[in-house]
């Protein structure tokens, strides 16, 4: 009986942390215009992936029907994942956001591009190519409004006189996430999360990470503590780099050939606090300009 409960907590406490780590994934993906199925396809061949690397740590042989087991995927999934090389899913295909899809059409559908192959402009009502038309024949069965007002919200169409609109770009971004940004992201989300999963699995070889905190700081506090925690952050890391890591320059014979026995090894400082909100936060309301069919 004991053995059952324990593993319903276990349980119940995975659920809990794949939700706050959920979250901030969650919106990483909204703003890089990224849809719920493209998400799924994600994990789903992430899934595979992490099962197949369980499977050959304690045996030479892959079990397709294990992973299946495992993940609750058909084999022919697991099958079709397993013999792909890589992941090609874009953003602008039929799993994107309507707004993508929206935005992806005007900008290939020749009745909705101009001579050139370029998104047209035109109005939002009216006989003819129109964003209503547009909308209607790609947006997935949702009203005009709400998707003229987020692509309008991510700057991705601009709004122009006699209720015209113009395409901006081709995807619907976040704008100021540049490229280096988002790869930064990802490759510091997943060292962190991957050397914690790796010392869940073990008890002997574990590796450093640890969390300095305090629940009740006074707001008045967190800008110096923020000065703090920069400055020696950097003086640290500067000082790993100085006296811990060897000389991580290109060099010539013994240096270079020695090159495959070699790891990547990083360290990240991060500042976190979090933002106290009240349950039942007013949204000020925001007037906005009614459209009229001519």
């Amino acid at each position: 009986m004991k053995r059952t409960q324990s593993l319903g907590s276990q349980q119940k406490s995975a659920l809990d942390s794949l939700s706050k780590i959920a979250a901030p994934v969650a919106e990483f993906a909204m703003l890089l215009g990224l849809s719920i199925a493209e998400i799924e396809v994600i994990l789903r061949e992430s899934a595979v992936r992490a099962m197949a690397r369980i499977q050959l740590e304690k045996s030479s042989r892959l079990s397709i029907s294990g992973i299946s087991a495992s993940t609750g995927l058909s084999r022919t999934i697991v099958s079709r994942i397993l013999k792909s090389k890589k992941r090609e899913q874009s953003v602008n295909g039929n799993r994107g956001q309507f707004t993508n899809r929206v935005l992806s059409a005007w900008h290939r559908d020749p009745k909705y591009t101009d001579s050139n192959g370029e998104p047209a402009t035109f109005t939002i009502f009216g006989k003819g190519p129109t964003f209503e038309s547009l909308v209607r024949k790609y947006g997935g069965g949702l009203p005009l409004r709400p998707i003229l007002d987020e692509l309008i919200r991510m700057g991705a169409i601009e709004m122009l006189a006699n209720q015209t609109v113009k395409a901006r770009s081709s995807i619907a971004i976040a704008r100021g996430l540049d490229v280096e940004m988002i790869e930064s992201i990802g490759n510091r989300v997943s060292e962190l999360l991957s050397t914690m999963v790796e010392n869940l699995k073990s008890e002997s070889s574990t590796k450093f990470v640890a969390t300095a905190y305090a629940d009740r700081v006074p707001i008045e506090s967190l800008g110096l503590i923020r000065r703090e925690v920069t400055n020696r952050g950097a003086n640290l890391l500067s000082n790993i780099e100085e006296t811990i890591f060897p000389n991580d320059k290109s060099g010539t014979g013994k240096r270079r050939q020695s090159v495959n026995n070699a790891r990547r090894v990083s360290v990240t400082i991060f500042y976190y606090d979090a933002e106290s909100l009240p349950e039942h936060r007013r949204v000020a309301s925001v007037s906005r300009k009614n459209l009229k069919r001519k």
